[in-house]
């Protein structure tokens, strides 16, 4: 369990287990996507789970993927946000900050959480 602050944006390895059907698994790493305050006082996160695995559907990438480049959030190697996959986890699944994703990751992120809960 983290010790210190956890802040939107940040990468961190996530244990994901146990996962049921389609669930995203593994100890992997995961964004924050929740804001701050609640990240620091509710004991819980929201987290999306991020995979090196590309999907694609008439040769375009997933509409729900970000792609994330190294060296941005820690990565060290091409991987993808899996929006779909967003999942609220309690602090104890923290194992590791790997680093924060520049502001246009979040933005990009924030636009496919909205298409998924047709609020755009």
């Amino acid at each position: 369990m983290p010790t210190n602050k956890i802040y939107r944006g940040e990468i961190w390895e996530i244990d994901f287990r146990p996962a049921k059907g389609h669930e995203q698994d593994e100890i992997r790493p995961g964004l924050i996507i929740s804001d701050d305050q609640f990240n620091n006082n509710s004991e819980l996160v929201f987290a999306i789970p991020i995979s090196t695995k590309a999907r694609y559907y008439k040769e375009k990438l997933w509409p729900t993927y970000v792609p994330v480049k190294p060296p941005d959030g820690g990565v060290k190697q091409a991987s993808y946000i899996k929006c779909e996959h967003m999942r609220s986890l309690s602090h104890e699944r923290l194992r590791k900050r790997w680093g924060i994703v520049d502001l246009t990751i979040i933005r990009a992120v924030e636009k496919r959480l909205l298409l998924l809960l047709s609020l755009q």
